[in-house]
C-alpha cells in the first residue's frame, strides 16, 4: 500500500520595493493555503498541455512534491508591458540535499503556468496593446495583458524527502523585464516570501 507523506504549504507572498520605475512595481501576492504532498510523482503544468490525451503521458515530478494553488504576479503600468522570464522559488537548511533547495520556471515550463501566457507565447503582464508573439502580424491576435495574472496550472515542484519532520522558509523571485512601445528593455524583478513543514512519517 502506498504511504502517504503530507507537507503543510504556507504561502504568503509580499512584495517589496524592486527596481521599477514610477508606476511600475512589480508585486507578487499569494493566498496562504495547506496542502498534502504524497510520496510519488506528479505531472508538471508543460506535460499536462503537451500530452496526447488518447496516450498520456508519464509523470515528470518525482516525489515527494509541493504546490503553490494561488499565486499573482501584478504590473500596474499602462504605458510598459511586463515580461516575466523567470519564477524561481529557493529554500536553504539542512534539510535539502547540499543545503539548497530551487525550482525554477523559465521557458515553456512558465508559459505552461497560464492559459494566456501559453497560446500567446509569451509571459506579459500589464502594458498597452501588443501583438502576439506566436502570430505578430496577425491583428486579431492583439490582445492587452491582464496588469495581474494568476497562475492558472498550479506550480508543483518535486523531489524533496519528507520522511522526517521539518520547518523551512524560502523565497518566490519574481525576474524579467519591463519592455516600452520602443522595445527598451528594464530589468525587474521581486520576492515573495514561502515556508514548507513536513510532517514526516
Amino acid at each position: 500500500m502506498r504511504h502517504w507523506k503530507v507537507l503543510m504549504l504556507a504561502l504568503v507572498a509580499v512584495a517589496l520595493p524592486n527596481c521599477a520605475q514610477e508606476a511600475g512595481q512589480l508585486s507578487t501576492s499569494g493566498s496562504p493555503s495547506r496542502t498534502y504532498v504524497i510520496n510519488a510523482s506528479a505531472k508538471s503544468c508543460i506535460t499536462k498541455r503537451t500530452e496526447d490525451s488518447s496516450n498520456p503521458s508519464p509523470n515528470d515530478v518525482g516525489a515527494a512534491f509541493f504546490q503553490v494553488q494561488y499565486l499573482n504576479v501584478s504590473w500596474p503600468n499602462t504605458q510598459k508591458t511586463l515580461i516575466v522570464a523567470s519564477i524561481r522559488l529557493k529554500f536553504q537548511g539542512g534539510q535539502f540535499s547540499g543545503g539548497n533547495y530551487v525550482c525554477e520556471f523559465a521557458g515553456d515550463n512558465l508559459l505552461a503556468l497560464n492559459d494566456t501566457w501559453w497560446s500567446k507565447g509569451e509571459a506579459a503582464v500589464g502594458g498597452p496593446e501588443i501583438a502576439s508573439y506566436k502570430a505578430p502580424t496577425d491583428a486579431a491576435q492583439r490582445y492587452t495583458p491582464a496588469q495581474t495574472v494568476p497562475i492558472t496550472c498550479p506550480i508543483v515542484c518535486g523531489g524533496l524527502s519528507a520522511s522526517t519532520a521539518f520547518q523551512a522558509s524560502g523565497v518566490i523571485d519574481i525576474i524579467g523585464f519591463s519592455r516600452d512601445t520602443n522595445g527598451e528593455l528594464t530589468p525587474e524583478r521581486t520576492t515573495g516570501f514561502i515556508s514548507i513543514e513536513s510532517l514526516g512519517d
